[in-house]
């Protein structure tokens, strides 16, 4: 099974007719839509974003994740099969948590995502959740740093052209993280992040933006987000403003702490979550390892 981040598209035209396979992660990380027009029942479009299927569709559902999509036989099936999905395989945990397991594996996660051949950061609020992320990631960078700098030949005299573009280029040559975060003028967030950038000793870069600035942007992040939902636009109009700042710099991935409070119950989302999951117990189709042609409406309902 592929083990990341995707959502793809995949033509094999050596074949007649020609196949299509379309698949996406595990968790959905990434967007993917399906779409049906009633005038041509029998085509089937696919795509990133909604807005690219809004003027040839009228019916468009998320694509599941942890499914495929095969045009061979035109239906939808589940390849991500875990035990948990059904919690009458794995009943709720009674034991009383492995905290060191925990650490080892949030660890494992940070160091496999720093596996990466593009320059990178972390997002910075000061919180508890990014500060782990950063700490860690800084951890991590620095070792790399170091093993960088063991496997590069000695050179004498001014470095070569190829070495200044791997000093640019390549992030495991960085001796420090690079860490951003953003706010209005002396926001609590703006001060906490740099109390933890002083402490993980981050190269710190901070950006602020004024009410007016923010307002402006909320055409562009409504556009980007597809979604008028009032939470998810507020929490993202600054991070979109930043996320402009950070690709003017090169830096193509950054970390953050984002998704532990709906593991550990740290908002009101686990109970949204919970009832999901419970409605899906009184919905058997819906957990089934094979869909017809075309999902379930309440089954890839967009949330």
């Amino acid at each position: 099974m592929l083990d990341g981040i995707f959502s793809f598209v995949l033509l094999d035209d050596s074949v007649t007719p020609s196949r299509v396979i379309v698949a996406r992660d595990p968790i959905g990380i990434t967007t993917l839509y399906q779409g049906w027009h009633s005038s041509r029942p029998e085509v089937v479009y696919f795509a990133s974003e909604l807005k690219a299927l809004a003027g040839d569709c009228d019916e468009i559902v998320s694509f599941p994740p942890g499914h495929v999509y095969d045009s061979a036989t035109r239906t939808t099936e589940r390849y991500y099969n875990p035990a948990w999905l059904d919690p009458t395989l794995v009943p709720p945990p009674t034991a009383k948590a492995d905290l060191t397991k925990l650490r080892e594996a949030l660890e494992a996660s940070v160091r496999k995502r720093l596996m990466s051949e593009v320059p990178y950061g972390v997002l910075l609020s000061g919180g508890l959740d990014s500060s782990l992320i950063a700490s860690i990631s800084a951890r991590e960078t620095a070792k790399l740093a170091l093993e960088a700098r063991g496997r590069r030949p000695m050179t004498s005299g001014t470095s070569s052209p190829v070495d200044s573009e791997v000093d640019q280029h390549t992030p495991v040559t960085w001796p420090r993280l690079h860490s951003f975060s953003i706010g209005l003028p002396n926001s609590p967030d703006l001060l906490a992040a740099r109390t933890a950038s002083a402490y993980l000793g981050t190269l710190h870069q901070e950006y602020t933006f004024t009410v007016q600035e923010g307002l402006d942007a909320i055409p562009e992040v409504i556009y980007h987000l597809e979604t008028y939902d009032v939470t998810t636009v507020r929490a993202s109009t600054p991070m979109y403003l930043l996320s402009r700042k950070i690709k003017a710099m090169g830096v193509k991935m950054v970390l953050s702490g984002e998704g532990s409070d709906e593991i550990f119950g740290g908002t009101s989302s686990p109970l949204v979550l919970l009832a999901t999951l419970d409605d899906s117990h009184t919905h058997p189709q819906d957990t089934s390892t094979s869909m017809p042609h075309r999902p379930q409406k309440h089954s890839t309902k967009r949330l």
